[in-house]
């Protein structure tokens, strides 16, 4: 399974707006630059991150988007489920979609398993978290950065 891109931008969207959305809302022309997203995906993105109730977006002059609830109460899954829809890793696995082998087929325990230990690990990391590991990598990238300016510097 591999989450498309709008998942992506969605989770970066969420990142940003938890960072830079402290008293002021944050602007999607911000965002798009920042996190490096194509207007037409973030639009797009953003209206879906809105109708999941995760997102608050105020148009006109001073507009922008806010979180509707802290981060910390806004879990991966929350994020990943309002771009991509229910998490599942085949049809066959999917609540009320069961297959006429389901009852006694190993592959779709297994696959059930899987996807409930995924929906799991995601719904046990907030956004809150994610922030955090994005402000230490960002650090970690800047220091890099300017090791390689220095060495490149003598």
């Amino acid at each position: 399974m591999i989450l498309s891109r709008q998942a992506d931008y969605g989770i970066r969207v969420m990142i940003d707006v938890a960072r830079f959305g402290g008293s002021e809302p944050v602007t999607t022309r911000d965002i798009a630059e920042r996190q490096q997203i194509p207007t037409a995906f973030l639009h797009k993105t953003v209206t879906q991150l809105s109708k999941a109730q995760l997102l608050s977006a105020r148009r006109g002059a001073g507009g922008g988007l806010t979180l509707q609830r802290s981060a910390d109460l806004i879990s991966v899954l929350h994020i990943v489920e309002a771009i991509e829809g229910p998490l599942s890793l085949m049809d066959c696995t999917m609540n009320g979609n069961p297959c006429e082998r389901s009852d006694h087929c190993a592959v779709h325990d297994l696959l059930e398993e899987t996807t409930h230990e995924l929906s799991a690990r995601l719904n046990a990391t907030s956004l809150a978290e994610l922030l955090t590991k994005q402000i230490a990598a960002d650090a970690k990238a800047k220091r890099r950065r300017k090791s390689i300016v220095q060495i490149n510097a003598r």
